[in-house]
C-alpha cells in the first residue's frame, strides 16, 4: 500500500544526489533525467576506472576502434605471460568500451547543466566506500539523496555456485547498502532509494544470491522507515526500495538470449525513460512506501498470480506502446502435409545423430532440454539440418536456447517457423483394457506394518488442509543406486521408487501405510540430465489421485509454467479379485529344476541395469505366455551408508517388472518399459528372503488407441513355501525404439 507522504520533495540545483552505479545502465539514465530536470550536483560511484585516454577514445570512429582492438590482439599474442584467446581479447577490450560509455554518460550529464563528480568505488569494500563518501562530503558538504543502483548478477543454480560466487553478488548490493549507511550522515529532508529486482519479490532459482540481496534491500527500507516513525529501526531517514522488472535496451536482461527468453515467458520490457519517471514520481512525489514494484506484466515469472488479479498501475504509456501491447500473437497453424508423429521421429533421429543420446530415451521424454549439453558447433549443425529438412527460412529465429525443450523444437517445425505460443501439451492417453477385464469382486487390502527408519523422501513440505506434500532430491551422491539405473549414462529414477514415494507420503497423510495402489501411470520419466540432481514433490490430497511432479527449470534457472506431472496413482483399499496367486502357486510346482534356463548374464546383457538393480539370478522358466524369474537380493546395497527404511518392497516389484520385460525381449525382440499398473499390492513390508520366485503371465497385446505398442501382464512374487509377497494385476509395458 502506498500512503501519502508528509509533503512532496524537490530536487533543485542546490541538491546533491549520490548514485551508485550511476555511470552506466539505469543509474546513468536516472542521473541524466535529474540533470535535465534540476541541474543538481551529481556524485557517481562506480567500479569502472575513469581512464584519461577515454576522452580520446570517445572521438574514435568504429573503424579506428576496430584497429585499436586488432593492435590489442597482436599485443596479447606476443605476451608470453598470457594465453591469447578470443575470450581474453573481449574481456580486455571491454575495459575500453566501458570507459568510453562512462565518459559519454558523464559528458551528457555535464552538458545538461550538472556538476558531476565520479569516484571509482568497490561497493562491497567498506574502506573503499568510506573513502569515496569522505571525498563526496569534502566537495559538497552534504548528500540530499542517495540512490543505490549498483549491482552484480551471475545467473546460475545455487547448487552450481561456489561460496565466493554467491558472496560476490550478495555483497555488491546488500553490503554496499550497509556500507553507505555507516558513512553518510543524515540531514534534514534526506531520502534514500534502493534498486532491487522482481526476483526479490517473486524469486528465481538461478538468482538465489541476487534475490536474497534484493529482499535485504526491501527489509532495510522498512527498518529505516520504522526508525523515522520511532519504532527503533536502523536509520532515521525515509527510504524506498524499487523492485524493478526487465528494462529494454539496457541492463542485465538484455544480455545474450535472456531478452528473447523473458519475452517468450510473457514479461513486459519497460522503456528506461518510463521506469525512471515512475521511480522519480515515488521518490519525489506525495507517496510514502518502503517497497514499490515497478513492472508491467510478469508472465510466467509470477506463476502464483500474485499481481495478475490486482489493478495495474497507470504507467502512462504512449498510444503506440498500448496498441502494440494489445496485439495478439497469431496462432501458429500446423504446416500442411506434415505428420507430427513423423516429424517427432525424424527430429529425434537428428538429435541422436548429433548427441549420441539413444532415440528411445529422447522419445520417452520430449520435455528434455533441447540443447542436451552439446557444444555450439553441433547445435549450429543440428539447426542447419532441421532447416534443410523442413525448408525453414533462415530469417526465422530457431535457437536451441530460445526453444528449451525438444517439444518446443517440434512445435516450431510444425508451425512452419512461427513461434508457438506454448509448447504442445504432452499427450498421455489412458484407456481401459477391455479384453481382459478383472472380475467385479474385490479383495480387501489392509494396512501394512512397516519397519522404522528414515523414509525415501527428504522432507515434508506441507501438511495443511489442501494435502500433504513431500520433497525428494535425487542425486548421484545421495542415491548411488542411480548409477545402476541409467541409459546412455543418464540416470533415470526407477518407477518402483515412485511407488515408494506414493506409499510413504500417503502414510504421512492417512496415519496408516497402504498396502495397495491402483491406476498407476508412468507418464513422464524422472531423469538426471547431465547427471545433475532433480527435485520432485509427491502430492497427496483430498483428490483420490496422487501425483509426483517437478518444476521445469530453464538453463537460466527460471521456473517455467506449471509443474510437470511424472507419475500418478491412487491408494486402493481393495484390489481386484484375480487368479494370479493361484496360477503362480500351481505353475511353480511344475518346475523340474532349480537351475536357470536363462542365466543372469543373458538377462543383463540385454538390460541396462547395473549391479544394484540386477535383481534376477536368471529365469527358471521362459515360455511364450508364462515365465518364472529367480529373485536374488543384489550383493551391493542401494545406499552405501544411511540406508532408508522402505515400505513398499521396491526391489521385489522391480524383479516383477524385469521378468515381464524379459518376455518382450525374448519373444518379441522389443525393449519395453513400465507404462501403467491397474493394481499393485504388497503383502509384507518386512525383510524379504534372499531368494524368491517371480511368476509372470502375459495376457496379450493392448491397443490403447494412441499407436503405442503395449503388452499386458499379471505377476506374483512368492516364496518356495507359497507365501505371497507382492502381486501386480494389469501391468502394462510400452515398447521403445
Amino acid at each position: 500500500r502506498i500512503a501519502p507522504a508528509e509533503a512532496p520533495r524537490k530536487v533543485t540545483h542546490r541538491s546533491v544526489v549520490l548514485i551508485t552505479g550511476g555511470g552506466q545502465g539505469l543509474g546513468a539514465e536516472m542521473a541524466k533525467e535529474l540533470a535535465k530536470r534540476s541541474k543538481c550536483a551529481l556524485v557517481l560511484f562506480g567500479r569502472t576506472p575513469l581512464e584519461k585516454e577515454a576522452a580520446t577514445w570517445v572521438r574514435l570512429s568504429a573503424e579506428e576502434l576496430g584497429a585499436m582492438k586488432q593492435r590489442l590482439w597482436e599485443g596479447l599474442k606476443q605476451d608470453k605471460a598470457v594465453k591469447a584467446t578470443p575470450a581474453l581479447l573481449e574481456r580486455e577490450f571491454s575495459k575500453v568500451k566501458k570507459a568510453v560509455d562512462l565518459h559519454r554518460a558523464i559528458e551528457a550529464m555535464s552538458l545538461l547543466g550538472s556538476k558531476v563528480t565520479y569516484l571509482q568505488t568497490d561497493m562491497a569494500d567498506a574502506a573503499s566506500v568510506a573513502k569515496s563518501v569522505k571525498a563526496a562530503l569534502k566537495a559538497h558538504n552534504r548528500i540530499d539523496y542517495v540512490v543505490h543502483a549498483a549491482g552484480l548478477e551471475e545467473s546460475k543454480l545455487l547448487a552450481d555456485k561456489k561460496v565466493e560466487d554467491f558472496d560476490r553478488v550478495y555483497r555488491a548490493k546488500a553490503h554496499g547498502a550497509y556500507n553507505l549507511l555507516k558513512c553518510i550522515p543524515p540531514v534534514r529532508g534526506q531520502r534514500w532509494a534502493f534498486f532491487s529486482s522482481v526476483v526479490g519479490r517473486f524469486g528465481n532459482l538461478g538468482q538465489a544470491d541476487y534475490a536474497a540481496a534484493s529482499d535485504f534491500l526491501a527489509k532495510l527500507s522498512a527498518s529505516m522507515n520504522s526508525a523515522r516513525r520511532g519504532a527503533g529501526g536502523l536509520y532515521p531517514t525515509p527510504a524506498v526500495t524499487f523492485d524493478l522488472t526487465a528494462f529494454a535496451e539496457i541492463g542485465m536482461a538484455t544480455r545474450g538470449s535472456v531478452e528473447a527468453f523473458l519475452k517468450s515467458q510473457g514479461v513486459d520490457f519497460m522503456p528506461p525513460a518510463e521506469g525512471v519517471r515512475l521511480m522519480l514520481d515515488v521518490l519525489l512525489g506525495d507517496v510514502d512506501a518502503h517497497e514499490v514494484l515497478v513492472a508491467g506484466a510478469l508472465g510466467k515469472l509470477d506463476a502464483e498470480g500474485l499481481i495478475s488479479s490486482a489493478p495495474r498501475a497507470d504507467t502512462r504509456r504512449s498510444s503506440a506502446d498500448s496498441a502494440e501491447t494489445a496485439k495478439e500473437a497469431p496462432a501458429a497453424a500446423p504446416r500442411g502435409g506434415l505428420d507430427e508423429g513423423a516429424v517427432t521421429r525424424e527430429i529425434v533421429a537428428l538429435v541422436t545423430e548429433k548427441t549420441g543420446y539413444p532415440a528411445e530415451m529422447l522419445e520417452l521424454d520430449l520435455d528434455m532440454e533441447a540443447d542436451l549439453g552439446i557444444d555450439t558447433v553441433k547445435q549450429a549443425e543440428l539447426i542447419g539440418m532441421i532447416r534443410d529438412n523442413y525448408n525453414i527460412a533462415k530469417s526465422e529465429n530457431l535457437s536451441l536456447k530460445d526453444y528449451p525443450t525438444l517439444r518446443h523444437v517440434i512445435g516450431f517445425v510444425m508451425s512452419g517457423g512461427s513461434t508457438p505460443s506454448a509448447a504442445p501439451a504432452a499427450s498421455v492417453a489412458h484407456h481401459s483394457i477391455s479384453q481382459a477385464a478383472a472380475p467385479a469382486e474385490a479383495t480387501p487390502a489392509p494396512a501394512l506394518v512397516v519397519p522404522e527408519g528414515a523414509p525415501l523422501y527428504d522432507q515434508v513440505l506441507s501438511t495443511n488442509g489442501d494435502g500433504t506434500k513431500t520433497g525428494k532430491t535425487f542425486s548421484l551422491e545421495s542415491d548411488p543406486w542411480l548409477n545402476d539405473h541409467a541409459i546412455a549414462k543418464t540416470p533415470y529414477v526407477a518407477g518402483v521408487m515412485g511407488l515408494e514415494l506414493f506409499v510413504e507420503t500417503a502414510a504421512k497423510r492417512l496415519g496408516k501405510t497402504p498396502s495397495a495402489l491402483a491406476d498407476v501411470h508412468f507418464a513422464l520419466p524422472i531423469k538426471l540430465l547431465r547427471q545433475k540432481p532433480v527435485t520432485v514433490r509427491t502430492v497427496v490430497g483430498d483428490d483420490p489421485q496422487m501425483r509426483i511432479e517437478s518444476d521445469f527449470i530453464s538453463p537460466q534457472g527460471i521456473k517455467l509454467g506449471a509443474p510437470r506431472t511424472h507419475f500418478t496413482a491412487r491408494v486402493a483399499d481393495t484390489v481386484p479379485a484375480a487368479d494370479v496367486e493361484a496360477r503362480a502357486k500351481a505353475f511353480v510346482k511344475t518346475l523340474k529344476s532349480d537351475k536357470p534356463v536363462v542365466p543372469a548374464s543373458a538377462v543383463y546383457e540385454a538390460y541396462f541395469h547395473g549391479p544394484r538393480f540386477q535383481v534376477l539370478a536368471g529365469l527358471l522358466a521362459a515360455g511364450d505366455t508364462e515365465l518364472v524369474g529367480l529373485y536374488r537380493a543384489p550383493a551391493a546395497p542401494l545406499w552405501d551408508k544411511g540406508g532408508r527404511a522402505l515400505m513398499f518392497q521396491p526391489m521385489l516389484i522391480e524383479a516383477a517388472f524385469q521378468t515381464c520385460g524379459f518376455r518382450d525381449l525374448n519373444t518379441r525382440k522389443k525393449m519395453t518399459l513400465p507404462d501403467s499398473i491397474e493394481s499393485v499390492r504388497v503383502y509384507d513390508a518386512g525383510p524379504a528372503p534372499k531368494e524368491l520366485l517371480v511368476y509372470a503371465r502375459w495376457r496379450g497385446a493392448v491397443d490403447a488407441g494412441d499407436g503405442g505398442d503395449r503388452s499386458l501382464y499379471d505377476a506374483c512374487v512368492l516364496g518356495r513355501d507359497g507365501k505371497v509377497w507382492a502381486t501386480l494385476i494389469g501391468y502394462r509395458m510400452i515398447a521403445v525404439s
